[in-house]
């Protein structure tokens, strides 16, 4: 029973997202240890007498007479209604590769620790993959082998994870790996150059599953056209094309989560038991429409028109939105966000019209948009994942709805119209707020149709030093070094990230690249080509000034770079240590520090829990130590696989913090890249409503009670007037809690001066 549950790794937390959704019947489901579910599940099984079949595989399921044949090997079921509750993990995707059937041959891995002191082949570059891997590491020779050039499905914390791993010799991945056969000892790999036989007990292959389509039409079940990704045809309460036939759970193609599958149970039992059953969510859907009336469904209807942005969503991807949304009336001269804060929300405007503000570096506020009913914003940050690029302020009173980052950008992937009008949208208000701001909105469209947005890996050469320059770019998420080549060293002479271009230096003079620019993680770019550059450069007086002073800066950089070697080791340092990737890093001047650890102590002291969020260990450029402490990281990895969903949070200042419904799972300790943050017991205090329940014999008896291991990090002080504590308290000025508009030019500085006096 429950076998996806089952084949999860020992020790895998279970999700029970989302959060606002609640759990219908009597099954128990929490956010507890795969261990935990299945013990409470299995034993609600018992309690109820369940008549179960194991060891029974399904081959047919036919409707004769007004009622259904289920054939199971040699035994076949008769019933008046059957509901497909079989998922995709039974199907997995084939190698179709000699030696794939042999026993020692795996699709799932359940228990690592089986395993002790052997040679293992895991086979895929997934998360999955990954994961597996790694639970074998420790006390196996673990092999990986992927089929890209590096892992381009996986979570990058993951992927840093397996990396860091590799580096260590804790474990052995090839990459652009195809497996030609397996025998029992050893496995054939064919590599760019050669072939390979690696000698592997085990092998593990996570290549993915497939949904069981052959059998859902074999069934006589219909879908909507033969591409791969298309969903079977379901009415609002899951039946098939063949009434009384029920999908429900990941086969159904309605959301994969644990939790909505047993609610879809659930509510297919009370519809076939004659009981009149709404969706689960139904009141808590109609508490966020409240401006309305009706059903939700009669709601959704009213409510679309208004938001064109969803014209192409279903009725349960606007269900699955509306969980993550909020509804806001403003009043003319409301502020909805301000350029610079930490917001990701995606709004689209119901009612009202909203102006855009943008303050240039040295320069006034102004208006460079207007925007009305039927339009969106913030997708700039919702792509990006950095500060907000603009102020957003109403012109009248208005109505927004706000949908969450993960809960749009979740839509978007599986919505392509929408995707296209979020893309678009992007780029003509990327060029608004960074390049034109004073042209008109239909030429910059027209120039946002000839725009194309090309997409890099981790080190991914966008441009080389030395080609010739045809096309001007705009990064539109992630982060490039621009470096160039001298007697055999790379000089990293910049770093640029969203918001920012390249590539005009070379346009401008017609000479060839004179760096190049690599991706430093996962990056998108818009590309204009010299002709559409050049139409829009020459019209705009304004901007060709701006370039070319730009132009000459990065000139002049390039010459200091080049006379002194100290800039160019510091811009190696920071971009490979990926200190660049910090929005607050915590710096020490060693040369001013005089070891006194005020800022450890005075880091214990402000916090409850008497645990530092601060050493003084780290990474070391001259005498600058970039210490272990949480960098506020502008993607923070920390908040991915968070299962309360929202137990680590960020604020618009760009704290990143942890929440009180922390469940210590330890996902964001694992996640971080950098080991910033750490496990550790935490005694967890009575709030004043707890001593007032004991105080009335209503409450636990002991003042202090163990909260068990949960995540420490640094939240730069939050709440705390004068700001962080390690800061104020050291004696020396050694100790600096820099942005990135700061701690560029401040360890250049701190760098030079030192060079200066040694």
């Amino acid at each position: 029973m429950a076998n996806t549950l089952f084949c999860y790794q020992k020790g895998k937390f279970v999700m029970s997202e989302p959060k606002d959704i609640p759990l219908r019947g009597d099954l128990w489901l929490q956010p507890s240890l795969r261990e935990d579910v299945l013990e409470r599940w299995e034993a609600a099984a018992r309690s109820q007498d369940l008549n179960i079949f194991l060891n029974h595989a399904v081959t047919a399921v036919e409707k004769t007479d007004g009622r259904f044949q289920v054939m199971a090997g040699s035994t076949i079921f008769e019933a008046r209604k059957v509901i497909l509750a079989i998922g995709t993990q039974g199907n997995p995707r084939r190698l179709e590769v000699p030696g794939e059937e042999l026993p020692h041959v795996l699709s799932l891995l359940v228990d690592p620790e089986k395993y002790i002191d052997q040679d293992i082949m895991v086979i895929g570059g997934g998360d999955s993959s990954i994961e597996a891997a790694i639970a074998q590491a420790a006390q196996n020779r673990v092999t990986m082998a992927v089929r890209t050039p590096e892992f381009i499905r996986a979570k990058e914390s993951l992927e840093r994870y397996a990396l860091d791993r590799a580096k260590r010799g804790e474990l052995t991945i090839h990459f652009n790996a195809t497996v030609e056969r397996i025998e029992p000892a050893t496995v054939t790999l064919r590599l760019p150059i050669s072939t390979l036989n690696v000698t592997a007990q085990v092998v593990v292959v996570k290549i993915g599953t497939l949904p069981p389509r052959d059998f859902l039409e074999k069934c006589g079940i219909a879908f909507p056209s033969s591409e791969p990704g298309a969903l079977p045809i379901l009415s609002t309460l899951y039946e098939t094309n063949i009434p009384g036939l029920f999908l429900i759970g990941a086969v159904s193609g309605r959301n994969d989560l644990i939790k909505h599958g047993l609610n879809q149970g659930y509510e297919v039992i009370e519809h076939i038991s004659g009981r009149k059953i709404e969706p689960a969510g139904e009141e808590s859907l109609k508490k966020r429409l409240d401006f309305l009336e009706g059903t939700v469904s009669e709601r959704i209807r009213e409510i679309l028109p208004k938001a064109p942005l969803l014209v192409a969503a279903t009725e349960e991807q606007i269900r699955e939105l509306l969980l993550s949304s909020q509804f806001h009336r403003l009043f003319a001269g409301e502020v909805v966000f301000r350029q610079n804060d930490y917001s990701e929300s995606l709004y689209m405007i119901l009612e009202g019209s909203f102006e855009v503000l943008v303050k240039p570096d040295n320069g006034a506020e102004g208006a460079v948009a207007t925007m009305g009913a039927g339009e969106f914003f913030g997708e700039m940050s919702l792509i990006s994942g950095r500060r907000r690029t603009a102020t957003i302020r109403a012109v009248s009173a208005a109505f927004l709805w706000e949908v969450s980052r993960k809960a749009m950008l979740k839509f978007a992937h599986t919505t392509p119209p929408a995707k296209d009008l979020i893309d678009r949208a992007f780029l003509i208000h990327a060029f608004q707020a960074y390049l034109f701001p004073n042209s008109h909105y239909s030429v910059l469209a027209r120039l946002a149709d000839r725009a194309k947005i090309l997409k890099f890996e981790r080190r991914d050469v966008i441009v080389q030093e030395g080609e010739q320059g045809d096309n001007f770019y705009f990064i539109r998420s992630g982060m490039v070094k621009v470096s160039r080549m001298r007697a055999g060293r790379e000089i990293v002479v910049a770093y640029l990230c969203a918001g920012q271009y390249f590539g005009e230096m070379s346009l401008l003079s017609g000479e060839p690249r004179v760096a190049s620019v690599t991706a430093i993680d996962k990056v998108q770019v818009i590309q204009l080509v010299k002709n559409d550059f050049f139409d829009f450069f020459e019209s705009s007086p304004e901007l060709k000034k701006r370039i070319n002073q730009e132009a000459e800066r990065r000139r002049l950089r390039n010459v200091e770079v080049e006379i002194r070697p100290e800039l160019a080791e510091l811009g190696r340092f920071m971009t490979g240590e990926e200190v660049v990737v910090g929005d607050n890093v915590l710096l020490i001047d060693e040369s001013r520090c005089i070891h006194c650890d005020n800022c450890v102590k005075a880091c214990e002291d402000v916090h409850e829990d008497g645990q530092t969020r601060i050493k003084r260990t780290g990474i070391k450029f001259s005498n600058i130590l970039v210490a272990n402490s949480c960098r506020h990281c502008e993607n923070p990895l920390c908040m991915t696989d968070c299962p309360p969903g929202d137990a680590i949070a960020r604020d618009p200042r760009g704290e990143v913090y942890i929440r009180d419904n922390c469940i210590g799972c330890g996902n964001c300790a694992a996640n971080c890249p950098y080991d910033n943050i750490f496990m550790a017991s935490v005694e967890k205090r009575w709030s004043l409503l707890e001593w007032i329940k004991a105080s009335l014999g209503k409450g636990r008896s002991e003042n202090i009670v163990s909260g068990g291991s949960f995540p420490v990090k640094c939240d730069l002080c939050r709440g705390l007037k004068g700001g962080p504590a390690c800061v104020r308290s050291c004696p020396t000025g050694a100790v600096l809690r820099l942005t990135p508009g700061e701690y560029h030019s401040k360890i250049e500085s701190l760098v030079l001066e030192r060079k200066g006096t040694s």
